[in-house]
């Protein structure tokens, strides 16, 4: 069983302007007491006790859910309010890319060995030999592309455990074109797609830990 989720929905571009976006438009207004960090272009914010994130950096908005589901509707739907503002000032703030993220923790129990010893055996043998030191640590990547979507998908030892945990993230991403409409990277068709994905990945690696 995981026992930590985050997932998350990113636009990726030029120059993202703090003062396009209102923070109380999104989630339902509900916004931590003293959740909000504004530093030049640089914006933090929290709603409902951290549950939900809205960040934004001069290159990139993203918006996090730390809870059990995958991108679950609030999160979407205020997505969905970013991209409609993105989308009226398309020709003074380029888009380039819009993704979808999940990165989900699994204890020892939940896979029957820690996360270096999980990683470890998905590495060829021959090049864990090559590598080999004192100790081996492996981290395995994974890109292959279905539909317009590009995935990647990571394998890791958390670090925060120091490799008791298993970390697997999964990126989604779609590039996005001048003269796409952005709502329609959000297309329930797609988000769906991404969650049945993970799901579907999870299931695989509790089968292979058992």
């Amino acid at each position: 069983m995981a026992i930590t989720r985050i997932s998350s929905l990113v636009f990726v571009g030029g120059q993202f302007p703090l003062e396009m976006f209102e923070e109380r438009d999104l989630f339902d207004g509900k916004l931590d007491r003293g959740g909000q960090v504004k530093i030049g272009p640089i914006g933090q914010f929290s709603y409902l006790s951290g549950t939900y994130r809205f960040e934004i950096t001069p290159p990139r908005i993203d918006l996090k859910y730390n809870g059990e589901s995958i991108l679950p509707v609030p999160l979407v739907n205020s997505a969905k309010v970013v991209a409609g503002i993105i989308q009226q000032a398309r020709g003074a703030v380029p888009v380039s890319g819009f993704g979808m993220n999940c990165d989900t923790v699994f204890d020892r129990v939940s896979t029957g060995v820690s996360g270096v010893e999980f990683c470890s055996r998905l590495v060829n043998r021959r090049l864990a030999e090559l590598a080999r030191g004192p100790s081996t640590e492996a981290m395995v990547k994974v890109r292959f592309s279905n539909d317009a979507m590009r995935y990647e998908v990571r394998f890791e030892p958390q670090a925060e455990s120091r490799g008791e945990n298993l970390l697997v993230a999964v990126n989604g991403h779609q590039a996005i074109s001048s003269s796409e409409d952005l709502q329609h990277k959000l297309q329930i068709g797609r988000l769906q797609a991404f969650r049945d994905y993970v799901k579907a990945l999870e299931h695989r690696i509790l089968e292979v830990g058992g």
